[in-house]
């Protein structure tokens, strides 16, 4: 299921970037780039390569039944390092060096933050997987969350424990 909602929304946003170059004027366009902030080297560098294995497997699906209107997507991946100053740096690599049209930024919520203003900037259209509530209060048009937000989920999990199972005491190890 998770694998057909990133599908979706990938397609959701390169089709949405297919409309204004189309109505400006035809344009040929050989690929679509799309950027990626990954986690490849550093303590959670395992993370990101979960993460890539998941992308190529979902673009490799996308590709093979001949992209979007005929044209392949090909991503980039820029290391963060699992770091915030490493996040954005391989944001920065993505935009200026190698001019992707959409980004996946990280799911690291304090190196959302710390993007988030590059993105607004630029005016960038950004998928991240952040789920800090604070990230939600900073109303970026050009950020789209792809997962939850704590208090949401939290919130849910608490109802589900008392009102369908029944708990009377809960404790929770984060």
């Amino acid at each position: 299921m998770r694998r057909l909602i990133f599908a979706i929304t990938l397609l959701t946003l390169v089709m949405g970037l297919w409309g204004p170059v189309s109505a400006e004027k035809w344009v040929e366009i050989e690929e679509f780039t799309i950027g990626k902030v990954l986690h490849m080297t550093g303590d959670v560098a395992l993370t990101g390569e979960k993460q890539r294995q998941g992308l190529e497997l979902v673009l490799d699906q996308i590709n093979a039944a001949g992209g979007i209107n005929g044209v392949p997507i090909k991503v980039i991946y820029e290391d963060d390092m699992g770091t915030n100053p490493g996040a954005i740096s391989a944001l920065n690599k993505l935009l200026y060096d190698h001019e992707v049209v959409v980004t996946f930024a990280t799911v690291r919520s304090t190196m959302v933050h710390a993007l988030a203003p590059i993105i607004a900037d630029e005016e960038i259209p950004a998928i991240f997987g952040g789920s800090a509530w604070s990230l939600s209060e900073l109303r970026n048009p050009w950020m789209f969350r792809v997962r939850c937000d704590d208090r949401t989920v939290g919130t849910a999990m608490a109802k589900f424990l008392v009102e369908g199972l029944g708990h009377k005491k809960i404790a929770a190890l984060h």
